[in-house]
């Protein structure tokens, strides 16, 4: 007999691995938006600052008031997204009968940070189709078909230099994701030097594809 999965008051463990992954793209689609935003005030408030009409006054230009007001909202949205995401996410580790998760066992199986979990996540709608990746992923996206390591190092949101030095050691050779056949990193040919591993592109290998999103005849797609 097959166990009654239990809920939370309306929750309800995600009943398969495309329903969770829905739920998690959604609350990557607001990160993503967030961050852009961030970029956009930014920018904005440079173009303020030095007081050109050429900037402040042209048409279709939002504000600084105006992007402010629209990071909080995003900030807020992506909580949002991220608690409604955990909270299911939670019943499945905790309840029985349950359906495991791809991507938490392959979290658990090779102790990976959340860090290296976003990475996962952020190749993932490369590997479902471009529509997918630009709807998520928009104006972080610079090449067809696929991400490079820098535009995925972006979604990790880094504050300061340390921050992207940091990250960029995730896609090394000797890094869990790329050691144990996570991520494959495509390098241009030439000789190495400081900027290749950024620019090179990255991309969820086919077995983990398969077992992120359920879909373990994934895997035939190579033969």
């Amino acid at each position: 007999m097959t166990p009654k999965l239990r809920s939370a008051g309306s929750l309800a463990p995600f009943s398969s691995d495309p329903e969770s992954l829905d739920s998690e793209l959604r609350w990557l689609q607001v990160r993503v938006s967030r961050i852009v935003a961030e970029r956009q005030l930014h920018n904005a408030t440079g173009e303020e600052a030095e007081g050109d009409p050429a900037y402040t006054k042209r048409p279709g230009r939002l504000d600084t008031r105006e992007l402010r007001c629209r990071v909080v909202e995003l900030k807020e949205a992506e909580a949002r997204a991220r608690q409604a995401c955990d909270e299911r996410l939670d019943l499945n580790r905790r309840e029985r009968g349950a359906p495991t998760l791809g991507l938490d066992e392959i979290c658990k199986e090779h102790d990976l940070s959340a860090e290296e979990r976003l990475v996962l996540l952020t190749c993932l709608p490369l590997g479902i189709s471009q529509r997918v990746a630009e709807m998520i992923l928009a104006d972080l996206l610079h090449h067809w078909g696929s991400i490079s390591v820098a535009d995925c190092v972006s979604v990790l949101d880094p504050k300061n230099i340390s921050d992207w030095l940091r990250f960029r050691r995730l896609f090394r050779p000797s890094a869990p994701l790329v050691q144990n056949g996570i991520i494959e990193i495509c390098k241009a040919s030439g000789e190495p030097g400081p900027d290749t591993l950024m620019s090179a592109d990255v991309r969820l290998t086919l077995d983990a594809f398969a077992r992120i999103t359920g879909d373990r005849e994934a895997v035939t797609e190579g033969d």
